[in-house]
Order: C-alpha cells, then sequence, then structure tokens
C-alpha cells in the first residue's frame, strides 16, 4: 500500500510544483534576489519537485514502470483543474472529454496488469 501512497503524494507533489512555476513567473520578489526567472519562488518550485522525484523513484523501487509512469499522466488533469480554480484558465467540453480519456487509459493500463 506505501507503493501506491508515496505514488499518489509524487503526483500531487509535481502538480504543486507546476503550479508554484506557473505562479513565479509573475513573482515580484520581496528580498530584490531574482535573477531573470530564477526567483524565492522559483526554488520552491524545484525543491517540491526535487521531494516529488524522491517519493517517485521510491515508488519505482516497489512497482512496475508499466503502472507508474501512466498514472503520472494523471497530474494532466490535476494541473488543469487546480489552475483553473488558482489562475482563471478556462475548461472546456474538449478538455473534459481528454480529462476521460486520460482517466480510462490509466484505469485500463491498471486492470489489464491486474493492478486494480
Amino acid at each position: 500500500m506505501l507503493p501506491y501512497a508515496t505514488l499518489a503524494l509524487s503526483i500531487l507533489l509535481g502538480i504543486a510544483g507546476q503550479i508554484v512555476l506557473k505562479y513565479s513567473t509573475s513573482y515580484k520578489s520581496a528580498l530584490n534576489i531574482s535573477f531573470g526567472f530564477i526567483n524565492e519562488m522559483f526554488v520552491g518550485a524545484a525543491m517540491i519537485y526535487v521531494v516529488s522525484l524522491l517519493l517517485y523513484t521510491y515508488s519505482l523501487q516497489k512497482l512496475p514502470l508499466t503502472l507508474a509512469y501512466p498514472s503520472v499522466s494523471l497530474s494532466y488533469i490535476g494541473v488543469a483543474l487546480v489552475s483553473a480554480y488558482v489562475f482563471g484558465t478556462h475548461i472546456g467540453p474538449r478538455d473534459l472529454a481528454g480529462f476521460a480519456l486520460i482517466t480510462m487509459g490509466v484505469f485500463l493500463i491498471a486492470t489489464s496488469q491486474g493492478f486494480v
């Protein structure tokens, strides 16, 4: 059960990292330490990604790559949904159809290999 939980947490942190990275592109550093696009928010996003990578690597030790890697595609849905909430990004019918296809694809892969 722990490998599945670490995979899920890795995916959630990947979503968070992407949102923080996007936010960092318009962030004005209060500390005046920004170097182009590198600021404290960018560093925070990188740290989130590192933790996500460590958790994903742990998951790969216990789960087959044929299950773990397709599962990461669920982050596309998460990023789009959070982006709609945080940044006001529009989600239309085609987006929803894409979300359904991604979810069905991950489900089919997982069930075809006996993981669900």
